[in-house]
């Protein structure tokens, strides 16, 4: 694993992960996402859901919000989802790189714009 060197202050993106979810998705975040901001010189720093959970002080705290991998939006209770997305309303920047928002929260669903879509049903 690369070290990682996350940061404080009101400048740093939040990478949302959950080590507690699949490996392969957890994984790849070091070696994509991580490099990737280092490389830009982007200050981050990580919550991971399996430790700690999303707070609106935390939320406040931070420049933006990266939701860095595969089904980490469906860890988050709808209480959550909203405090992001209240967020989000309040100029926090989101990139969202979790293709998977099946489990996704209703209010933050709607950030994305799926307000009333129903999610694909997969046989």
């Amino acid at each position: 694993m690369r070290p990682r060197h996350s940061t404080a202050g009101n400048g740093a993106l939040l990478v949302l992960v959950d080590s507690g979810g699949p490996y392969h998705n957890r994984s790849i975040v070091d070696e994509t996402v991580l490099v990737s901001l280092g490389h830009h010189g982007l200050p981050y720093r990580l919550l991971d859901l399996a430790h700690q959970r999303p707070t609106a002080d935390l939320l406040r705290s931070c420049a933006g919000l990266v939701i860095a991998q595969a089904g980490v939006a469906a860890g988050l209770a709808q209480a959550e989802g909203r405090l992001v997305a209240d967020a989000v309303a309040e100029g926090l920047g989101l990139v969202n790189l979790d293709w998977d928002l099946r489990g996704c929260p209703g209010p933050l669903l709607e950030v994305f714009g799926f307000r009333g879509v129903d999610p694909v049903s997969y046989t």
